[in-house]
């Protein structure tokens, strides 16, 4: 039988159960329907989320162009989150979640919304890895 807990033991060498915190800052989630502030513009929420990461500025310049170019954002950094297509909406949360570098990566829904030219850009097994070394 299947155990996914073993299976996350075999990548990290925290206790699931008792290093919960620890384990949060290895994983990445991505919800089916994740919450954006719209009101922010793309590079301002890519800031706010490397802010909670804990990416310095130098860090983020870094972080941020590699996965703003990757995802095919360049010309909507001043954008408003409002007036993304839900295409770009989902990649800039695939950007967000991959600003921490996560090893493990949970994605519900991975290419709901997303366009044909996203998803083949991508590869449905190496999303990700080629950008930061995740495991979806």
């Amino acid at each position: 039988m299947y155990d996914p807990l073993f299976s996350m033991r075999m990548r990290s060498d925290f206790d699931l159960i008792e290093e919960a915190t620890e384990v949060r800052k290895i994983t990445g989630y991505i919800p089916d329907t994740p919450f954006l502030y719209d009101l922010l513009t793309v590079t301002e929420f890519l800031r706010f989320t490397g802010d909670l990461y804990g990416l310095g500025r130098n860090g983020f310049v870094r972080e941020t162009g590699e996965l703003i170019e990757f995802f095919g954002l360049e010309n909507h950094q001043g954008s408003l989150i409002k007036d993304l297509s839900h295409g770009l909406r989902q990649r800039l949360v695939y950007a967000a979640t991959l600003l921490q570098k996560p090893q493990i990566m949970f994605v519900d829904e991975p290419f709901v919304g997303l366009d044909p030219r996203s998803i083949r850009a991508g590869d449905s097994r190496s999303w990700g890895c080629s950008c930061h070394g995740s495991a979806f």
